[in-house]
């Protein structure tokens, strides 16, 4: 391979009709990257406005080992191989944030 799987952990408001306007989630957004580069922040904020998210605060981000694809669960293993395969992918945590929670 190539490249290598980069996972963004973030907190977002919904800009879409899918979720209630300006509900929090929890996002993980996946990014396929040249090997041994760093984080791209402005295209994980692409993705997930792209995807119907706004006021995108991140919280961290890492490098997936190749082996991720074999020791993760479901829906975590379809995403990364959606990264593989179509270059990104993003999960939403479907439970709100509370306002009364830390972030």
């Amino acid at each position: 391979m190539n490249f290598e799987i980069h996972m963004f952990l973030a907190i977002a408001k919904s800009a879409s009709t899918y979720y209630p306007a300006d509900e929090r989630h929890a996002l993980h957004i996946y990014l396929r990257q040249p090997l041994k580069t760093e984080h791209n922040w402005a295209a994980a904020e692409a993705i997930a406005i792209k995807n119907g998210w706004a006021q995108i605060a991140f919280k961290k981000a890492g490098t997936l080992p190749p082996e991720s694809k074999e020791r993760t669960d479901a829906p975590f293993r379809s995403c990364y191989e959606a990264a593989v395969r179509d270059g990104d992918s993003i999960l939403v945590y479907s439970d709100p944030i509370r306002s009364d929670a830390t972030t």
